[in-house]
């Protein structure tokens, strides 16, 4: 094997294990792939070091040199003027550290001529294969109704459709260019099947960022294709090309508009999400506009204007601007404009320099690059390592000269080997500290759990204090021993509590806005028959979380366990107003007070549905049938839905049609909730065919899904917080056992008590 086949079979892996996992969320979360990729890293940038001395390499200007200053002075800026989140701000920085380190590496092997854009552009499409496989995969094994845009939104082994969409963006890109350039009937067949595939997945992920940046990177290769000097003689040569091209535009354009306009009657697919988080964002911005709020910040600040929970809550403002200005203020926002504005003409110098027959895989570059930069107007899926480092790949292939100018500057020649020496030094370094604190904390947080799982839930708690030590401004790790010494409170050891409440208020003093921590802290001063400081715990969560009803029922319920019952009316009144599944709840059965507030409230249409259910005559069967229809509870992905209708169908004496009914719900079953659902309604099924001993299993496994586990979210996304804020794995619970978070869905509970 030739130096160059070693090297392209070298890149090709390592875009394969970056891609699958080593530069994923999965990647990031899990400690033992990250000593892997930190080895990787190091391993290479060794092997480019010690390959630019050993063969005489010379050091040459970038773009991006003189721009990197005004990031600096941003970044040095917002750290310094937001000093009590300087841990967020450094976890960011490493990430920067790192892609600045990759591009400055790729930039001097391109100009070098150690690697040439084809091999780059090669290489990975190769190694991306296995992306677009898996991709596939994933949406064949996937029940879908395409003309109801009721289909599976793939991740492939990337994991979000919005960061599929981005890594395809650039992919197409290059597929096309290096289209334009293979002469071989076989290779133009083969790489077009290819983009062909690469197009309808990037159509699949549903992603409309992705779709814009797909339609910019394609209109800039449409563009660059024509040659500026005869621009009317070549369109007048090549008219059918052109036409058929300005056809095809047309129609995917509109094929996309289309998707684009249907999308937004999707659920959770709304303009009118994206909107509010960039409103956030341009708040955060106007409150702070001379130093932003600090980097990796934006996550905690948009919990500040939006309730979470029940809202989702997201760590970027889903807009490159917006977040820069969010998180640096003006001193970002301008050195953004530097760069945009230094890299296009970057981009146009190397365009001129070349002649036609060498400017495709310029083009490819080119092309992706300002694809990319499109996508992130909309959407910042580059917060996942591997699409920024795509990104890196894109602007250094798209910027690379002909000619590259070498540094001339003695200080510069010096200077700059040495901090690139010293800059993966210290990312390699640090990383490795921290990566083996978190590897302690993770092994801390798995140890009782698993099937293997000792259940110790204290020593648990106990071996995350080497983390805490280390590490102490790092917030997480205090929410997590909290979350653990809570635990082992509720298994039987009172000597945890206090401890519980410590962990949870020094987690407090770090991130005063976590919703779910408030709720925590109450429930535990509760259980250690602190009122007060219940309380006011509690009046902390629903000013962080005001559409939270949970907490207001919480709020309401201690208020009128200690006697101040207009109060309590008052939490309990805005808990049914926040939301339409309270009034059914049994909760409100337990007092008077309650039962009173409750009954003023209409009831949610399945709630409706539920009580004609166990009215038990058979006008109410047909009334509940009606009230379904007529409720529009008819989406083939929402078990409980279905079960509803199974149970309609077993109280007419149709089990067939209950049988159909629970078989589609099982397949469409994805939460523990649904899964309680299900059991549900083959329980009331066991019971209508005398089958006595499915009966007990069924309800039993209801039962079961219904109780505490650390395992399932009790909201939505409520993960993300640990994830993608913090880079630290959690459990995914979060909220402890003795904070009583009523959101097992009223119906469920009605009819299990119902069966029983």
């Amino acid at each position: 094997m030739s130096a160059n086949s070693f090297i392209r079979a070298g890149l090709v892996l390592l875009v394969l294990y970056l891609s699958a996992i080593g530069a994923t969320w999965n990647g990031v979360l899990l400690p033992s792939v990250s000593f892997i990729t930190l080895a990787v890293a190091a391993i290479l940038a060794a092997v480019w070091l010690v390959s630019h001395w050993r063969g005489g390499w010379i050091w040459h200007t970038s773009p991006l040199d003189l721009v990197g200053l005004a990031w600096g002075a941003a970044f040095v800026l917002s750290i310094l003027a937001n000093g009590d989140d300087w841990r967020r701000g450094f976890i960011a920085l490493w990430y920067i550290g790192l892609y600045a380190g990759v591009w400055f590496a790729l930039r001097d092997l391109l100009d070098n001529r150690a690697l040439t854009r084809a091999t780059l552009i090669d290489t990975f499409l190769i190694g991306s294969l296995g992306v677009v496989f898996f991709g596939y995969f994933q949406i064949t094994r996937t029940d879908f109704d395409l003309l109801a845009l009721d289909f599976p939104r793939p991740g492939s082994v990337i994991g979000n459709p919005n960061s599929l969409g981005a890594y395809l963006v650039v992919l197409l890109a290059f597929a096309i260019s290096r289209l334009t350039g293979v002469r071989s009937g076989i290779g133009r067949l083969t790489l077009g099947m290819y983009t062909l595939l690469i197009g309808v997945l990037l159509l699949a992920t549903f992603s409309r960022g992705a779709w814009l940046g797909g339609l910019a990177a394609l209109a800039t290769i449409t563009a660059l294709s024509v040659p500026l000097n005869r621009p009317r003689a070549w369109m007048a040569e090549h008219r059918r090309t052109v036409i058929g091209v300005g056809i095809a535009g047309g129609l995917i354009t509109a094929l996309i508009g289309g998707l684009v306009i249907a999308s937004l009657s999707q659920s959770g697919r709304q303009i009118g999400l994206r909107t509010e988080i960039w409103d956030a964002a341009m708040n955060t911005f106007t409150a702070q506009p001379l130093t932003g709020h600090g980097l990796f910040t934006f996550g905690p600040a948009f919990a500040e204007q939006q309730s979470q929970p029940p809202n989702q809550p997201h760590s970027h403002a889903h807009n490159a601007p917006l977040h820069i200005a969010a998180e640096l203020g003006l001193p970002g926002l301008i050195a953004l404009a530097l760069t945009a504005a230094t890299l296009l003409i970057a981009m146009r110098r190397a365009y001129f320099a070349l002649s036609a027959r060498e400017r495709p895989t310029l083009t490819a570059g080119i092309a992706a690059a300002i694809g990319f930069g499109v996508h992130h107007l909309v959407d910042l899926p580059a917060m996942m390592p591997l699409i920024a480092l795509i990104g890196v790949l894109a602007i250094a292939i798209a910027t690379t000269p002909a000619q590259p100018a070498p540094m001339q500057v003695r200080w510069r020649k010096l200077g700059h080997p040495a901090g690139m020496v010293t800059l993966w030094i210290v990312l390699i370094g640090s990383g490795l500290w921290s990566t083996n604190v978190y590897s302690g904390y993770y092994d801390a947080l798995s140890a009782p759990f698993g099937d293997n799982g000792d259940r110790d839930y204290r020593a648990a708690a106990e071996r995350i204090d080497a983390a805490i030590t280390a590490d102490p401004d790092l917030a997480y790790y205090h929410f997590t021993q909290g979350y653990l010494y809570a635990l082992a409170a509720d298994s039987g050891d009172e000597s945890a509590l206090p401890l519980a409440i410590a962990s949870f208020t020094a987690y407090l003093e770090r991130d005063r806005k976590d919703a779910i921590a408030w709720m925590n802290l109450a429930a535990l001063h509760r259980e250690n028959n602190a009122d007060t400081d219940a309380l006011n715990a509690l009046v902390e969560a629903v000013a962080a979380a005001p559409a939270s009803w949970p907490s207001w029922v919480n709020y309401g319920i201690y208020l009128e366990d200690v006697g101040f019952i207009e109060q309590a009316q008052s939490a309990y009144i805005v808990a049914l107003e926040t939301s339409s599944s309270v009034p059914y709840h049994p909760l409100w059965d337990e007092t008077d007070l309650r039962q009173s507030v409750a009954a003023r409230y209409d009831r949610a249409p399945i709630h409706q549905v539920t009580a004609a259910l166990l009215d038990g005559s058979i006008q109410a069967q047909i009334d509940a049938d009606i009230l379904y229809t007529q409720s529009g509870f008819t989406a083939r992905n929402r078990p409980e839905n279905l079960v509803i209708r199974a149970l309609v169908a077993i109280r007419v004496g149709d089990l067939t049609t209950a049988q159909d009914l629970l078989n589609d719900a099982t397949t469409a079953a994805t939460v523990q909730q649904h899964d309680a659902w299900v059991h549900l309604g083959r329980a009331a099924l066991a019971q209508a065919e005398g089958d006595a001993a499915t009966f007990d299993s069924q309800l039993a496994a209801a039962r079961a899904d219904t109780e505490f586990d650390y395992t399932t979210p009790l909201y939505r996304t409520s993960s993300n917080v640990p994830y993608f804020q913090w880079l630290r794995f959690a459990l995914a619970r979060q909220i402890i056992p003795q904070a009583n978070y009523y959101v097992v869905d009223a119906a469920l509970l009605r009819l299990l008590d119902d069966l029983e």
